[in-house]
């Protein structure tokens, strides 16, 4: 039992992370132009500096992992 509340609690917490983002993105100023692209990302920064190809990496990474927790994939293309 405490295995599944600890899982609907990361599941919330991460719902709710992807809440505050959606918010934060709303107040960026349009047109969303992305910098660079990976196979399930698009990315734009607010900033000049180059983002390094291994922080695209980690980023992916993070993306396999929320979804092996969560036990669902989704379909990028």
């Amino acid at each position: 039992m405490r295995d599944d509340s600890s899982r609907k609690n990361r599941a919330s917490w991460l719902a709710g992370c992807a809440l505050m983002a959606a918010a934060c993105a709303a107040e960026a100023e349009p047109p969303f132009e992305p910098r660079y692209e990976t196979e399930r990302l698009r990315i734009g920064t607010s900033f000049e500096a180059e983002v390094c190809r291994g922080v695209m990496d980690v980023w992916e990474a993070q993306i396999d992992a929320i979804e092996a927790m969560l036990g669902i994939s989704r379909e990028y293309g």
